[in-house]
Parts: C-alpha cells; structure tokens; sequence
C-alpha cells in the first residue's frame, strides 16, 4: 500500500516539474524572440515542440521565428502545419500571406471552379467536416424517424428528406475533399534555388529551376528524389532533402 503511494507521489511530482520546466522554456523562447535571437529561440520553441507535435501556438511561433531568420520556405511549412488544426486562424493565414509574398517566382494558380471549391475546402479541418458529416446523417435518420412514426405533415417531411439527403451527400463530398487533402503529401522547397530534373538523378535533364518557398505535392518517391507537382501543373525530380513536409 505504501509503495503505491510513493509511486503515485512520484509520478505526480515528474508531471508538475515536466510542466514547470515546460512553462520556464516557453518563457525562455519568447524573452530569446523579444530579444531578437532568433536562433536560440528556435531551438527552444523546437526542444518544446518535440513533446507538443500538434502544438498550434508552437507551430506558429517558430513559423514567425523562421520568418525573421528570412528562411521563407521553412517559415511556409510550419505555418501550414499550424492551419491543418486551426485552419480559420487569422493570425496565421495573414502570417503565411506575408511569408508567400517573398517567394520568388511564385507560380500563379489557375482560377478554376475546382480550385475555388479547394480553397473553401481548405478552411475546414478533418475533424469539423466529419462533425457535419455525422450531424447531417443524424438529422436525416432524424426525418426518416418522423416519417415512420408519422409525428408531422409527410408533405412537409418528404420535402425535408430531400433537402437533409441532399445536405449529407454534400456532407460526405465535403468529408472526402478535406480526407484527400490531408492524405496527400504535401512539401515546400526550403533551398534557395533547387534544379529540377526530368528523372531521379542529376544526370536528367535539367527541367527548370524552382526557388525557396514554393509549395507543391509529391507524386513519386525513388530512392532520395521525390516526384513533385507544382501549383501551376509542372513536374520535374527533385533531391528530398530540398523539401520540407507539411
């Protein structure tokens, strides 16, 4: 009986000290960023972010810190990370409008009914658009329901099932969009000017160059080159240690 109550002891003075030496770096990163040494608070924000994968807080911070070290590339991918939990934040979509104004090169994106619909899509996290999915297949066994049990007008309720089944098949093409977006692989070129080639090697023919800072998806991987596609369609290899995964 008493060994368990030493170990319970034990473990609730690891967790306090783990969050009070949490709580003492964090503060330590933000007085380094207030400072303006950059590169000592990275570290720390990095150190914490180790324990808080899917921190946003950090994952904005160290995007904003990325910013001042004008490493465009890195600064785009973590603020990216940070918007697939917080997808609506402003904060962090103003941020990575600042930080995509210094790419250069930037690939303009074809204003297609496709990439509109995208754009919203890309609003809505994986959780919120399973939430809907599962709210609007309620509200249509809800109907059904009251069609069997005759609670109200069948007129009025026919009219309503149509509606709420129209409602959940949007529901689950919203719910399939935003699975398909998180499912893809999606980088950004963190090298100031990287080549790229018509196949996985150097010794390919040389396609174009693309700079720090562009986003795009990976199509194929071989070996240390990764396939990739950017905004405007152009594909090329390029060395995987050029792109950081968002």
């Amino acid at each position: 009986m008493m060994i368990k109550k030493y170990l319970s002891l034990v473990v609730l003075m690891m967790v306090f000290s783990s969050t009070v030496f949490g709580s003492l770096m964090l503060n330590q990163a933000e007085q380094f960023y207030k400072d303006k040494k950059y590169d000592k608070a990275l570290i720390t924000y990095q150190h914490l972010l180790e324990s808080s994968p899917k921190s946003v807080s950090l994952l904005y911070n160290i995007g904003n810190t990325y910013f001042k070290l004008n490493k465009v590339g890195y600064s785009i991918g973590y603020y990216r990370r940070a918007l697939k939990w917080e997808p609506l934040n402003k904060d962090i979509r103003y941020n990575l409008t600042l930080a995509r104004k210094g790419v250069v090169d930037s690939a303009s994106v074809p204003n297609s009914i496709y990439q509109k619909v995208m754009g919203w899509v890309a609003l809505i996290s994986l959780n919120m658009s399973y939430y809907i999915l599962m709210l609007s297949l309620f509200f249509v066994l809800l109907v059904f329901w009251c069609l069997q049990k005759k609670k109200f007008s069948r007129e009025i309720l026919m009219n309503v099932a149509v509606v709420s089944v129209v409602t959940c098949a949007m529901a689950f093409v919203l719910f399939f969009l935003t699975m398909n977006r998180y499912s893809q692989d999606y980088v950004v070129v963190i090298e100031k000017k990287a080549s790229v080639y018509s196949g996985p090697s150097d010794v390919m023919a040389l396609l174009f160059y693309v700079h720090e800072g562009h986003e795009c998806k990976i199509v194929n991987t071989s070996g240390r080159w990764s396939e990739i596609e950017l905004l405007n369609g152009f594909k090329g290899w390029i060395p995987t240690e050029s792109l950081f995964s968002i």
